[in-house]
């Protein structure tokens, strides 16, 4: 073997020994362990711009089930409650709806949304 050779595969072979010897203490570390709880959506914007009383109904209904299923789901609300929980929510977001459609009676001044939440 050429003499350049031995002094490269001693050069490897050191550099190797030594990232050996600090890689232990370098990455060494006490794993805890980690709580992740994933939690189901309550809340859902609804756009109104373009779109008739009956439309918004039908989209307000679909998203009262959606977010009182999910906070049920999530413990936040008892399985007896979700009939009450989807009419209440109902309700309040057809309230607000007739609330912006009389302060907005064309929607050319940008486009205003429904935001129901769980209750």
């Amino acid at each position: 073997m050429p003499m350049g050779s031995l002094k490269t595969l001693a050069t490897a072979a050191a550099a190797v020994a030594l990232v050996a010897g600090l890689a232990p203490a370098a990455f060494a570390q006490t794993v805890s362990e980690v709580g992740v709880t994933t939690r189901a959506p309550t809340s859902v914007s609804i756009a109104l711009a373009g779109k008739s009383k009956p439309e918004v109904r039908k989209e307000v209904v679909q998203a009262a089930a959606t977010v009182c299923h999910n906070a049920i789901r999530n413990d936040e609300l008892a399985f007896s409650d979700q009939r009450w929980c989807k009419q209440t929510t109902r309700q309040k977001a057809m309230r607000r709806y007739t609330a912006i459609m009389s302060r907005y009676a064309t929607l050319a001044a940008g486009e205003p949304v429904i935001i129901l939440s769980a209750l």
